[in-house]
């Protein structure tokens, strides 16, 4: 098993099937297009192809010029899940077959070969040159019943991977918040669609600012999908299609204003679910499951949260065990009492900043559902579900319902994430080999003929104050007179050595 991660593909000696080929492979891949294989020779060559997300083709050439069979799929083939293909060539005829379809024939033509001959080498992953790459996984390469050691080959290959590798299994995925990264093999995506926060890497909160009285409404069931499952859970008892016995809530607010309902979710029966800010500014969190007179209630912060900051709150339950947690105070974990009900059933609506429900809402609630949340809300997440970014990026979902302002806001809640960027989406990324400097090889030079001019003035202006020195060396000033030369043009006195000076020093010692 071998995975295509950057356009690379795996050389084997040439295929030499003799009169008859016969091919088959398991692919796995996000992309819509790459060579599987190909081999070729003076005359003749066979490729394995898929052309598109949903065909795959045979290319050969027997001698009887270039030839194509084509298999189409009901369903794309870049699925990310494993296809099954083989082909067949023969004097006889040429077959494709995809998966579980029947096989696609081609007989062959009158003039037919005797056998195929390929003196190229067998290229798998790419054609040769590296074109029409593919980015994926391959196993299973089996040609006239000898399997390729695809994993043999990719670990001296550089760009091909042993095993079925991609990029979201490398640790440099950067998909948060619940973003799925989506494997394209030579890089990935981040889908943001289960997560309440946007962007490439799923980082960028969604908030929003609501003004008085404004509220956000999503709806999770209608009348007549609550009654099929009240129905289904009637027959089924274990059925929970409709019901929910587990919730995971994550939010952040900002607020100034008491007392507001932050979130609310009802029930076509007495269940719901409510945080609120009391008047004294204190957080609390509602629970009714069931017919149990009194609802769990917990008080998740004593002091005032409507201090205009960010505040996250995550809640979770399993059963009847809840963790709370708000901004970074420790995890709570309580339990709801044996006497309650532990699903929450039928789910009818959520509703941020206020309540606007038909029907009979618990006078607690009520005390502090006017006149409305003032503030912002964001990162809204609800089992999966973004309410707030539904309603704030266009689209056709006809379950969530705005009235009053809404303008859209990070609200604080997050400080901005500055995410590492992956070198293939970064323009300004240097490619490996390249220099980090800014200057290219012109300036490079003019550089060097600068910095070599400096240095020469250097060493000459050294050379010059060497010589000045050396050329004093060992002379001296004095203060004797100089000889005056005769006025009257006789000639000067002769230095030569007198002769008779021996002589008359010899006397003056005698005497």
């Amino acid at each position: 098993m071998a995975s295509f991660v950057s356009g690379n593909y795996l050389q084997f000696p040439s295929f030499n099937p003799g009169p008859s080929a016969d091919i088959s492979l398991y692919f796995k891949t996000t992309s819509s297009h790459g060579v599987f294989l190909e081999n070729s020779g003076f005359r003749n060559f066979i490729r394995l192809e898929l052309k598109s997300e949903k065909v795959v083709a045979f290319y050969f050439d027997v001698g009887d010029g270039p030839e194509e069979l084509q298999v189409e799929s009901e369903s794309p083939l870049n699925d990310d899940a494993w296809h099954f293909l083989e082909a067949e060539i023969n004097v006889k005829f040429a077959r494709l077959r995809l998966d579980e379809s029947p096989w696609r024939l081609r007989e062959a033509p009158p003039q037919s070969y005797v056998s195929l001959e390929l003196d190229r080498p067998l290229f798998v992953g790419a054609a040769e040159y590296r074109l029409n790459a593919f980015f994926g996984c391959l196993r299973g390469l089996r040609m006239n019943g000898e399997i390729l050691n695809l994993e043999r080959e990719a670990n001296i290959t550089e760009g091909v991977n042993a095993g079925c590798v991609g990029e979201c299994n490398s640790t440099e995925v950067l998909c948060q918040n619940g973003g799925r990264c989506i494997e394209r093999y030579s890089t990935y995506s981040c889908d943001c669609n289960s997560s309440a926060f946007d962007g490439m890497y799923c980082h960028k909160v969604i908030g929003g600012y609501f003004e008085p009285g404004t509220y956000v409404r999503y709806g999770f069931q209608t009348p007549f999908t609550a009654a099929a499952g009240a129905f289904a859970n009637m027959m089924v008892p274990l059925s929970h299609s409709f019901n929910s016995t587990s919730e995971e809530i994550i939010f952040s607010f900002k607020t100034s204003q008491t007392p507001s309902v932050l979130m609310y979710i009802s029930s076509f029966s007495r269940d719901y679910l409510a945080v609120i800010i009391k008047h004294d500014g204190s957080l609390v969190l509602r629970y009714q499951l069931g017919s149990f007179p009194n609802p769990y209630t917990r008080i998740l912060v004593k002091d005032n949260v409507a201090d205009d900051k960010a505040h996250w709150v995550n809640i979770t339950r399993r059963d009847r065990d809840i963790y709370t947690q708000v901004d970074d105070r420790p995890i709570v974990r309580d339990k709801i009492s044996l006497w309650g009900d532990k699903n929450f059933d039928s789910p009818r609506s959520l509703f941020l900043g206020r309540v606007m429900e038909i029907g009979v809402l618990d006078p607690e609630i009520q005390r502090f559902n006017s006149p409305g949340f003032t503030g912002c809300l964001a990162g809204v997440n609800f089992n999966g579900i973004a309410p707030l970014k539904a309603a704030l990026r266009t689209n056709t979902n006809q379950t969530v319902e705005v009235l009053g302002e809404l303008v859209e806001s990070n609200c604080g809640a997050v400080p901005i994430i500055l995410s590492s960027v992956l070198l293939d989406e970064d323009p300004w990324a240097p490619q490996p080999g390249t220099p980090l400097f800014g200057y290219d090889y012109l300036t490079g030079a003019i550089i060097g003929v600068i910095v070599a001019v400096i240095l020469f003035v250097i060493l000459a202006l050294l050379v010059l104050l060497f010589l000045y020195y050396y050329r004093h060396k060992g002379s001296y000033l004095t203060n004797e007179a100089k000889p005056l030369e005769p006025s009257n043009g006789a000639k000067p006195v002769s230095l030569k050595k007198d002769q008779n000076l021996p002589q008359i020093l010899e006397e003056t010692k005698t005497e």
